[in-house]
């Protein structure tokens, strides 16, 4: 699951500052975080905000399948 949005967060910029950092438009970045992107553009975001592109692979949240009901089942990891 990608988490470029959480990782965006944590460096300090909006997608409005990443798109004027890249000279694209909000549409374009909010497609590159809400959707299925290509690794060049993890890549220009990931070097844009000062991150790691493996940091958009990584997660505060869990899921498992319930093996009873096979509802999935969403765990929170806080703070180390």
């Amino acid at each position: 699951m990608l988490n470029i949005k959480d990782a965006l967060k944590r460096h300090g910029y909006t997608q409005r500052m990443v798109a004027k950092k890249l000279g694209m438009s909000e549409m374009n970045v909010s497609q590159i975080v809400n959707g299925n992107p290509t690794y060049n553009k993890m890549q220009a975001v990931a070097d844009a905000i000062g991150a790691d592109i493996t940091e958009f692979f990584q997660s505060d949240t869990a899921s498992l399948i319930c093996p009873h009901c096979g509802k999935s089942i969403a765990i929170c990891i806080k703070g180390e």
